[in-house]
């Protein structure tokens, strides 16, 4: 499927086309917050990038624009707080 048919699906609220978002860009997401906080911390980091996109995906006019939009979140995403896996 194209992808700015994905986004426009995602956007309506369509689950199986947000899980293959998901799938086609958590690898980029990850290698993205990889580079700057610990491994131990990415992976949550990752979901936070994700939950962010997944509020704001009503908001992205350009379908087409995603994964630039999507690797902007990630690049501006806050750290883990120290300690904050522990408390969860």
């Amino acid at each position: 499927m194209d992808l700015a048919d994905l986004v426009r699906l995602a956007q309506r609220g369509d689950r199986t086309a947000t899980a293959e978002l998901y799938a086609r860009f958590h690898r980029a997401v990850h290698a993205v917050v990889l580079a700057r906080t610990s491994y131990a911390d990415a992976a949550d980091l990752v979901q936070d990038v994700f939950v962010t996109a997944l509020r704001k995906l009503t908001e992205l006019r350009e379908p087409a624009a995603f994964p630039g939009w999507l690797m902007a979140i990630a690049r501006n995403a806050d750290e883990p707080e120290e300690g904050a896996a522990e408390q969860n």
